[in-house]
């Protein structure tokens, strides 16, 4: 552990390919993954695994969306804003709307959630550090007990024009309060 953190630590450091960029950071995660693990033979999985990858993949690069890493069922995707002034989070809600909208076709019991931050993020070498990251996490972790299953925050949430919202209501154990105050989910 101690060999990964001075690697990163000198990554950040050494590295001129870091930079401060404004994001909109998604994280898309399967509800419930390890009961429907159990339920499948390994090459199904492997094959919803594919499926799923390649659904996010393909509906994320369709709205100017980028796979940053893909750990199992967990995917992490961001957009850059070249403009932090005017930022246009449409292309990122609708792409959240769109990979929920194909889990039926995925599989019968898929069930999707999403968490969705905007906000600066520091990149390095192709990964993005900062509470930008943190808080798309949270949000994913509200998203599992919101109706809809996707979950914006603030800014997020005020920059994007398609689907109405409301302050999210949660009922996870581990929520953040500050975080609940910000937090909309899209009402789809």
């Amino acid at each position: 552990m101690k060999s990964f953190l001075n690697k990163f630590k000198n990554a950040i450091t050494r590295s001129n390919k870091s930079e401060y960029r404004t994001i909109s950071y998604a994280i898309v995660n399967v509800i419930d993954f390890v009961t429907l693990a159990e339920q499948l033979t390994p090459e199904d999985l492997y094959n919803l695994l594919v499926n799923y990858t390649r659904c996010v993949e393909s509906i994320a690069s369709k709205h100017h969306g980028h796979i940053e890493k893909i750990l199992g069922d967990h995917i992490s995707v961001y957009w850059i804003h070249s403009d932090a002034t005017n930022l246009k989070t449409n292309g990122v809600v609708q792409a959240a709307y769109e990979i929920t909208k194909k889990k039926s076709e995925l599989h019968p019991q898929l069930d999707l959630s999403i968490g969705v931050a905007t906000g600066k993020a520091l990149a390095v070498e192709g990964v993005y550090v900062g509470a930008t990251c943190n808080i798309a996490s949270h949000l994913l972790e509200m998203s599992k007990y919101s109706k809809n299953r996707i979950v914006v925050c603030e800014v997020t949430n005020r920059q994007q024009g398609i689907f109405n919202t409301q302050k999210i209501v949660s009922k996870s154990p581990d929520d953040n309060q500050r975080l609940r105050a910000s937090a909309y989910e899209l009402m789809l």
